[in-house]
């Protein structure tokens, strides 16, 4: 798919913020994917750069302006450090961090070491990122932008569960993942939210990640619907034959989760604020008051700075 104009949502206020105006230490790392594409959504001019290469889908999205950011490394806990000689040449003095407790920079010592200042924002549940649109915005001179992604990300919640809404048998979704659709994950909140119930059984001790599984594990499931999370997946599904046996296939239930800009059950998290209304309206048809791809043309153009037109709209739905 080709890219169309970018559509500036950042008030012109902000421009004294870019680098035209401001020192290179006036911007943010984010100091992991994450991290960085939540900068993006707020305030891309506020970005120092990538933690990594960017891959080819995400970077076809990303005006040239933005992706050739320079790549300053991604840290993570347990020894990921970026290098410092890196971080030194660009000026970089901040660092933005989705974590999964409350305002833990203390948690941070080898960044600091490396001179610097963290700020970090809880990110677990939707609800932790609508905090964390307005909490961001105000960081990053963007307060007016995050409080109307907040308001977006709030109304679509509410929209999805108004869906789910006094329904008495919640279906039963196995989410496929990975490139055979046997892996599945323990930790799918769009589920929740929309009153589906996870076809896999998660242990306890399991609440996070991915699981391998088999084939007879899914044909003992007998999921009311399956969801398809990868595009690699989806390109095989209609081949894989043995997957026509199951009962959500003959009932015609199998919906392929949409990938486009990128996955609504990936990264970004804040995508999955679409990918809720999406999947409220495959499990309650009945009762879906949103047109789909005007939703879905309207939150891209005020997540991720874009204008797409009716045809790429219609390629992200319907694969």
């Amino acid at each position: 798919m080709r890219m169309k104009k970018i559509i500036l949502t950042i008030p012109i206020a902000l421009l004294l913020f870019s680098p035209a105006f401001a020192g290179e230490s006036s911007k943010w790392w984010g100091a992991t994917p994450p991290a960085s594409f939540m900068i993006y959504i707020v305030n891309p001019d506020l970005l120092a750069g990538w933690p990594a290469k960017l891959y080819p889908y995400e970077a076809q999205y990303i005006p040239e302006k933005y992706k050739t950011l320079p790549v300053l490394g991604s840290w993570h806990e347990g020894g990921g450090i970026p290098d410092k000689e890196v971080l030194v040449k660009y000026g970089i003095k901040k660092a933005f961090i989705i974590n999964t407790l409350v305002h833990s920079e203390e948690r941070f010592p080898e960044l600091k070491k490396l001179g610097l200042d963290v700020y970090a924002l809880k990110g677990v549940a939707l609800d932790d990122y609508i905090v964390m649109f307005r909490e961001l915005g105000r960081k990053l001179n963007a307060e007016k932008r995050g409080e109307e992604l907040a308001l977006y990300a709030e109304t679509a919640l509410k929209r999805s569960a108004e869906m789910a809404k006094d329904v008495k048998n919640k279906p039963r979704v196995y989410v496929a993942e990975r490139k055979d659709g046997l892996t599945t994950s323990c930790n799918v909140d769009i589920l929740d939210i929309v009153g589906g119930i996870n076809a896999y059984k998660c242990s306890e001790s399991v609440t996070r990640g991915f699981t391998q599984i088999n084939f007879e594990q899914v044909v003992m499931m007998d999921p009311d619907v399956i969801l398809i999370a990868s595009p690699f997946f989806a390109e095989n599904f209609k081949e894989e034959k043995k997957w026509h046996r199951l009962r959500a296939y003959k009932e015609e239930r199998v919906y392929v989760v949409p990938f486009g800009p990128f996955g609504w059950m990936d990264k970004p998290a804040a995508m999955k604020f679409m990918a809720v209304q999406w999947l409220g309206c495959k499990l309650y048809p009945d009762k879906c008051t949103i047109d789909l791809e005007d939703e879905t043309r309207k939150f891209v153009k005020l997540f991720l700075h874009l204008d797409l037109d009716e045809s790429e709209i219609k390629s992200i739905l319907y694969r």
